[in-house]
């Protein structure tokens, strides 16, 4: 399972109650499949882990089953990314955190040979270049001794001058999208 982190792997994991027809086509496609559990809500399921093919024929095939299918999403992991991505059937992407032994029941946890993980949606961050995409009541965050802190613009000309110009000048300022 320490393929779930590496850089160069690329992976699917996939549930459904049409497990059946989603292993025909991913072997038709000549993909490798590991069957493991999820576990949601109190409830134990068939999960599908694929893998093999390139990152364009990962997304392409997970769009065509979630389609083909009518499921909402799949977890992709990409070679050569960090993190894995949920793809949605309109083909939409939202970055997602990996936690590995996951004891949040609001997540849906995979498990394969004693091992458990699950994923939940990572933050997106942009940011600021100058002093017009500050505004009042904005949320920004900036780093202090390797820790993000919060902060309230209140004022956003004279706090540019003091605090965000020097910030912004060595990355240490970022926004919550």
């Amino acid at each position: 399972m320490t393929a779930l982190e590496n850089k160069n792997s690329s992976y699917l994991i996939i549930s459904s109650k049409r497990l059946n027809e989603i292993s025909s086509i991913l072997y038709a496609k000549e993909y490798k499949i590991l069957i493991m559990k999820e576990y949601y809500n109190g409830e134990f399921d068939d999960a599908i882990l694929a893998w093999g093919g390139d990152n364009e024929s990962l997304r392409r095939d997970s769009i065509f089953i979630l389609n083909h299918l009518h499921e909402n999403s799949a977890i992709v992991k990409y070679n050569g990314e960090d993190g894995a991505k949920r793809v949605n059937f309109n083909g939409t992407e939202t970055p997602l955190d990996l936690i590995l032994f996951n004891t949040d029941s609001n997540y849906k946890s995979y498990i394969h040979e004693g091992v458990s993980f699950s994923f939940k949606d990572s933050k997106r961050y942009w940011i600021p270049k100058n002093m017009n995409d500050l505004k009042i009541g904005m949320v920004v965050e900036y780093l202090n001794n390797n820790k993000w802190h919060q902060k309230i613009v209140q004022d956003p000309t004279s706090e540019w001058e003091k605090l965000y110009k020097l910030l912004i000048k060595y990355d240490k300022l970022r926004v919550s999208a």
